[in-house]
């Protein structure tokens, strides 16, 4: 119909087109970066939910620190968009091993935004809220100045460096501490350690901003398919400490287990954070509560298990 036409023509001018069963489809083609990543494995899901072409790719199709095969798999894919997440992101091993960290972070960086500018791809970093380092009454927006405190920190400082210096079409995001519904996240860690003891000992004395890695995911995706460049904080709403999160994990499935809430940031359930940064969500896309986060991921757990 002339209807159907007019539609169709939009959608074409908008970089959208109709699939068989008359659903939008984003012609813009992204690729992923630790696609096997937890993170990773929302945001692969997060672009078919939204109809975008994706390709994901991890260590085992090519090295970040390699630069000639990055732009080889770069130049032979030729996304619209790339978004990169590849990161060595042991904090505690990265201050035994800094050259390391840096190259595959840094370098890794570097070697992708050369790649994105060859053929006219814009980049999305995920970057850290460790660029601040450890300041417990602090909480920063997006335009204080970094201050990493830590090997870790200081590699995903220099990553924004490589963007930043380079790129104009480009987007930086940082966030906190992350959970998700994945087998060897941190929720199903506290989950199956809490079977197993009548209580758990975790630190109480480092505040973070829990992030739902789904919500992160869908709010990456939404930005990369805008103009809207720049850097972002992307959480959700409210803080904690760790043994505030397990707590409230335990309490939705209605676990007897207590928790044991202690100085120090290593407990029974082995959860390491060096530092304990706090962000300011500065601009939108806003994330829901923390809370509201939690209970849909316990969700999202429960219906894996049936």
């Amino acid at each position: 119909s002339v209807r159907s036409r007019g539609l169709g023509d939009v959608y074409k001018r908008q970089g959208k087109k109709m699939d068989g069963n008359g659903e939008r489809v984003d012609m813009m083609k992204v690729l992923v970066t630790g696609a096997d990543g937890m993170l990773g494995r929302d945001v692969m899901r997060a672009l078919r939910e939204k109809h975008v072409n994706a390709r994901g790719v991890d260590v085992a199709d090519f090295d970040v620190t390699d630069g000639a095969a990055v732009r080889e798999w770069v130049t032979a894919e030729k996304p619209d968009a790339i978004i990169h997440l590849a990161a060595y992101t042991d904090l505690l091993k990265a201050e035994t091993e800094p050259a390391k960290c840096i190259d595959v972070n840094a370098m890794g960086t570097l070697n992708m935004v050369r790649a994105a500018l060859a053929i006219g791809a814009k980049l999305m970093l995920m970057s850290s809220s460790e660029v601040f380092g450890a300041a417990p009454d602090v909480i920063h927006g997006t335009r204080d100045k970094t201050c990493a405190a830590n090997v870790y920190g200081l590699s995903k400082v220099q990553a924004e460096e490589a963007v930043r210096a380079l790129m104009t079409r480009s987007f930086i995001v940082r966030t906190g501490c992350l959970f998700s519904a994945a087998p060897k996240g941190e929720i199903c860690g506290i989950l199956a350690t809490a079977q197993d003891h009548q209580k758990l000992t975790i630190s109480d004395d480092l505040m973070a901003c829990p992030t739902y890695t789904l919500d992160l995911a869908r709010a990456m995706v939404s930005l990369i398919q805008t103009e809207k460049f720049g850097i972002y904080h992307l959480i959700n709403e409210g803080e904690c400490n760790l043994a505030t999160l397990a707590m409230a994990t335990l309490g939705m499935v209605g676990s007897r287990c207590r928790v044991q809430p202690v100085s120090g940031y290593r407990g029974s359930v082995g959860i390491h954070h060096p530092s304990s940064v706090r962000l300011l969500s500065d601009a939108e896309p806003h994330l829901p509560r923390w809370e509201d986060a939690l209970n849909r991921c316990l969700d999202e757990i429960r219906s894996e298990i049936r």
